[in-house]
């Protein structure tokens, strides 16, 4: 399976992490955003992912539906898929962080998410973990 790029995010499997891992950039208009998640999606299904690697760093505010969508269709669907563990990277701007936050505020799901400051200590997190 191929990569995912395009003007406002990439998607790449990473072997020693077994994991996707997603960087997005700036501002993601809700139609780019749908589009870069269903592929997580296809790349979770295809080399049945059990991690996730979120790099959020760049993002300066999120396109009016991105955080509703997280909530209410990304989670469902990734615990769908079998998704169990997600590595965030933090956004640097803060009305970005609010907007996570708000679109990460989810009752007790069966997915283990802890935010990080930097990619190491994300990918650290990972390769220590097993599921």
């Amino acid at each position: 399976m191929k990569n995912f790029s395009s003007k406002h995010a990439t998607v790449v499997y990473d072997k020693e992490l077994q994991a996707f891992h997603v960087t997005f950039f700036n501002f993601v208009p809700h139609p780019e955003f749908i589009k870069t998640v269903e592929f997580e999606y296809e790349m979770v299904a295809h080399y049945e992912l059990k991690k996730a690697l979120i790099d959020l760093r760049q993002i300066k505010v999120y396109a009016e539906g991105n955080d509703e969508y997280i909530k209410t269709t990304w989670f469902p669907k990734m615990i769908d898929l079998g998704l169990k563990q997600v590595a965030f990277i933090v956004p640097e701007d803060i009305f970005a962080k609010m907007t996570m936050q708000k679109a990460h505020d989810t009752k007790k799901l069966p997915i283990e998410m802890i935010h990080f400051q930097t990619i190491d200590e994300a990918k650290s997190w990972l390769l220590e973990s097993v599921v």
